[in-house]
C-alpha cells in the first residue's frame, strides 16, 4: 500500500473552512509552531486548541504563543496542521511513522488510529526495524503483535542487532520467544539472544533490570534440547556469552533438574562428567582473608578446585568479625575497628563484582561473635562489647528483605569466641567459646541449640536447649553440617569431632592431623568437607583408603591447594 487518504467527517461540521480561508490569506493568525528544521508555521490558536485540546496550555503569553515541535520536520508538522483545518491527511510509507509519533505527542486519537491502521497494513522486511522500534518505544502492543511473525523469521539476526535489542520490551521478547518455540531455531541460539537482550543497554541499572526477568525468559527454553556439550562449555567458560556466574548457575541447575525428570540422555557427555564440571557453577567457593602484602581484606575465588574465573576483590577486613554468605552476597558483621573498639557495623559485598554496601547496623556492638545463615536470614550469637567490657549473651537476626535487625532470645551461657552452624529441621547450634576474659580463662565444651518453635507466618520465638557437650574444650571452633552430622575443628588440640544428630553423641574422628598451621574455618563444597588454615592452605577431610567402609571413623586431612600470602582464610560457599 503506497498511500491512502483518510477524512474525519466530524471535522467538516466545524466551520474550519472559514479558518482555512483566513489561513490562506494570512489573516488573524495568532500562533506559531517551530519545526525541527527551524521553520515557522503560522496557525490560529483556536483551531489547533479545538482539534488538539491537550496543547491548549502550551500557547501562553510567556511563550509569545509559540510552540516548539522540534522533534519533527516541517513536512510532518504541516501535515498535522493541515489536518486540523481540513480533517484530512495523506499517509504514506515515508511519513506514517513520524505522524504517528507526533499524534501521540498531541493526543489526537483519530490520527493515532489512522496511523496505526496504515502502519499495520504496511509492515514489510524493509521497514520492520523502524516499526518494531516504535511499537516498543510507545508500548503499542497491537503494533508489536503485528510485527511478531516477521520478527520471528529474522530471529537469528536479532542477536547481533543491538538497536533492536535495546528497544525490545520484555513483554514483546516473551511473545517473540513463544513465536519461535516450534521453529528450527536451536535452544542455544534462543539462549544467546536472551543474553544479548539482557546485555544490550549501555547503563548497568538497565541491564540489572533486564536480568531480573531472566528466569521468566529462560522458561521459554526447552532444556531437554540444550546439549551436554553446551552446558560443559558454559561451565568451563570455553563458551563466553556474557552471562554472570549467577545466571549461569540458573541455567545449569535448571538443565540438571530437567534431565533428572526426563529419560533423555546426553550425547557424548556422561552425566557424571557434566555433574563434576558444573559443580563449581552450581556453587562457588570463595575465601575471605587478610592480604599479607597490603593488610587489606580480599574476597577471592579458589580456582584450584573449581572451574570458575579467578576473581579477586579488595574488600573490608575487621578482626574478630563474622563473615557469612547469603544469596550471592558476603556479609561482614561487627568485629573490631582500627582502634580495637567493638563495632555494630555491617557491610554487604557483592560476590560477583566486589562492590561494598553498608546495611543496617546491629542493635549492639559486638566482636568475637558467631553467625549462621538460616531461612534466608542471618543469625548472630553472643560476642564481646569492648566499650562496656561485657561478654554478651544477646543474639540478633538480620532480614535482608527489610534491612532490619531484630532481637532473639539470649543464650543461656553468655560467651564469645563461639562457633555456630545451622542444622536443617532443628535450628542453630552454638558451640564452645569462653565466658570469661583473660589468658587463664578456660575454654568451654558447652553446646546450646536454638530451636525454632514458631509455626509458619509467626514471629521467631525460638527456645534454647543445652545438649551433650563436646569432647574437647574449644574457642573459635569451626563447625559445619555434613551428611547428617555436625563436624567441629579448631582448638581442642587440633582434633576433629562430630556430633551424630540421630543419637546426640560426640565422636572423635581425627586426633593427629598433619597440618602445619592451625585450622581456621570449614565448609562443604561439591559434597566435599573442606578446611582452611590460618595461612591459606586448604585440606579435604577424607578416608585414607577409598575402599574404607562408609561408617569408618578414621579420617585424615589431605591438602589440595594453597592460597598464598593470606592470613585467617575464611571459606565461603556461594549458592
Amino acid at each position: 500500500m503506497e498511500e491512502k487518504i483518510y477524512t474525519n467527517v466530524d471535522t467538516i461540521s466545524i466551520p474550519v473552512k472559514l479558518f482555512q480561508s483566513l489561513r490562506k490569506k494570512g489573516k488573524f493568525l495568532d500562533g506559531v509552531i517551530i519545526t525541527k528544521d527551524k521553520r515557522e508555521i503560522p496557525v490560529h490558536r483556536i483551531v489547533l486548541c479545538t482539534q488538539f485540546p491537550s496543547i491548549e496550555d502550551k500557547f501562553t503569553e510567556d511563550s509569545n504563543n509559540r510552540i516548539e515541535w522540534i522533534r519533527f520536520t516541517f513536512d510532518i508538522v504541516k501535515a498535522v496542521v493541515d489536518y486540523a483545518y481540513t480533517g484530512s491527511v495523506n499517509l504514506t510509507l515515508e511519513n506514517a511513522t513520524n505522524l504517528y509519533l507526533l499524534s501521540l505527542t498531541i493526543g489526537c486519537r483519530k490520527l493515532i488510529q489512522w496511523c496505526n491502521d496504515f502502519i499495520k497494513s504496511s509492515i514489510s522486511y524493509q521497514n520492520l526495524e523502524q516499526i518494531w522500534t516504535i511499537a516498543n518505544a510507545t508500548s503499542n502492543k497491537g503494533l508489536a503483535t503485528a510485527c511478531i511473525p516477521l520478527m520471528a523469521n529474522t530471529f537469528e539476526s536479532l542477536n547481533i542487532n543491538q538497536r533492536l535489542l535495546i528497544f525490545t520490551e520484555v513483554e514483546n521478547m516473551l511473545e517473540l520467544l513463544k513465536e519461535v518455540q516450534h521453529s528450527e531455531i536451536t535452544e542455544e541460539e534462543k539462549l544467546r539472544t536472551i543474553v544479548s537482550w539482557i546485555n544490550a543497554p549501555n547503563k548497568k541499572v538497565e541491564r540489572d533490570e533486564r536480568a531480573a526477568y531472566f528466569e521468566e525468559l529462560f522458561s521459554a527454553i526447552d532444556l531437554d534440547n540444550l546439549s551436554g556439550h553446551f552446558i560443559v562449555e558454559l561451565a568451563t567458560e570455553e563458551l563466553n556469552i556474557g552471562l554472570s556466574d549467577k545466571l549461569k548457575r540458573s541455567i545449569i541447575d535448571g538443565w540438571k533438574t530437567s534431565r533428572k525428570n526426563s529419560d533423555s540422555g546426553i550425547s557424548n557427555v556422561s552425566d557424571a562428567s557434566v555433574e563434576r564440571i558444573t559443580s563449581s557453577i552450581s556453587e562457588k567457593l570463595l575465601v575471605h582473608a587478610l592480604d599479607e602484602d597490603s593488610e587489606y581484606g580480599i574476597l577471592a575465588a579458589v580456582p584450584h578446585i573449581q572451574t570458575t574465573a579467578n576473581s579477586r576483590y579488595c574488600v573490608p577486613y575487621r578482626t574478630n568479625s563474622c563473615v557469612v554468605a547469603l544469596k550471592g552476597d558476603v556479609y561482614l558483621i561487627g568485629g573490631r575497628d582500627s582502634e580495637k573498639n567493638s563495632v555494630n557495623q555491617v557491610q554487604r559485598v557483592n560476590s560477583y563484582n566486589g562492590r561494598v554496601f553498608n546495611v543496617a547496623p546491629m542493635k549492639k556492638a559486638r566482636s568475637g561473635a558467631s553467625a549462621v545463615v538460616s531461612n534466608n536470614c542471618i543469625f548472630i550469637f553472643g560476642g564481646y562489647d569492648g566499650s562496656r567490657k561485657m561478654i554478651l549473651g544477646s543474639c540478633e537476626k538480620y532480614d535482608p528483605t527489610t534491612d532490619r535487625w531484630s532481637s532473639l532470645p539470649p543464650m543461656p551461657t553468655a560467651r564469645y569466641g563461639t562457633g555456630a552452624v545451622h542444622i536443617p529441621d532443628f535450628g542453630e547450634l552454638v558451640l564452645g567459646g569462653c565466658e570469661k576474659r583473660g589468658k587463664l580463662a578456660p575454654n568451654l565444651t558447652t553446646v546450646e541449640l536454638l530451636l525454632n518453635d514458631a509455626s509458619e507466618n509467626e514471629e521467631y520465638n525460638g527456645t534454647w536447649h543445652t545438649i551433650a557437650p563436646m569432647l574437647k574444650p574449644r574457642i573459635w571452633p569451626a563447625a559445619v553440617y555434613f551428611k547428617g552430622d555436625v563436624y567441629v575443628a579448631r582448638d581442642g588440640d587440633d582434633t576433629v569431632e562430630k556430633l551424630t544428630m540421630s543419637t546426640g553423641q560426640w565422636t572423635l574422628i581425627s586426633e593427629d592431623p598433619e597440618i602445619d598451621s592451625f585450622p581456621y574455618s570449614m565448609a562443604v563444597f561439591d559434597r566435599r568437607l573442606l578446611l582452611s588454615t590460618d595461612c591459606g592452605k586448604i585440606y579435604e577431610l577424607k578416608r585414607p583408603d577409598e575402599d574404607e567402609e562408609e561408617d569408618s571413623t578414621e579420617l585424615v586431612w589431605d591438602q589440595i591447594c594453597e592460597i598464598e600470602n593470606v592470613q585467617r582464610a575464611k571459606l565461603l560457599v556461594i549458592k
